[in-house]
């Protein structure tokens, strides 16, 4: 602390996926790995109180859904809500014993079904108690070129299929 303020890092890392059916090399981002401190951490270092919360990190990624898609075109956002294969969010998947080296070998899941692309971040929440990085949240987000890469190409495609159904 210096001062009153509070000086916060936070560490991000994207990675990306191949394409190869539509582009054949590297397209977007697949995921953004970020190191969060938790609000409890904060209160700490604040010498307050806070209130519990419960955002996970699938609230994380349909909150940047709808960002994403309130960016988007017009007609890229009707054309997904009228053809495209939407989202489904399931809860959050954690690491074995809380285990910073496997999160950050793991990807949050992303599985293309009939209906949607079903998304599961790989989570772990650390305590203030814990040792050596006491009060932290880890997620693995959705990345906004992810998002628009779905709702602009790939959830207009059959399932298993490689033309777009416009």
């Amino acid at each position: 602390m210096v001062g009153s303020d509070l000086q916060v890092k936070s560490c991000s890392h994207t990675d990306y996926y191949l394409d190869v059916n539509n582009i054949g090399y590297i397209a977007g981002s697949k995921q953004i790995s970020c190191k969060m401190l938790s609000s409890e951490r904060l209160a700490e270092q604040l010498n307050t109180t806070v209130a519990p919360t419960a955002v996970t990190c699938r609230d994380i990624n349909m909150q940047t859904v709808q960002m994403v898609e309130g960016l988007a075109a017009k007609a890229t956002l009707e054309r997904f809500k009228q053809k495209g294969r939407g989202w489904c969010f399931e809860d959050d998947s954690h690491v074995l014993g809380n285990m910073g080296p496997l999160w950050m070998q793991g990807n949050m899941k992303q599985t293309e079904t009939a209906d949607c692309m079903s998304v599961s971040s790989l989570a772990l929440h650390t305590t203030v108690n814990d040792f050596p990085y006491p009060g932290n949240t880890y997620c693995k987000l959705l990345s906004p070129t992810r998002i628009l890469d779905w709702m602009m190409t790939d959830s207009l495609k059959p399932l298993g299929g490689s033309t777009l159904l416009v």
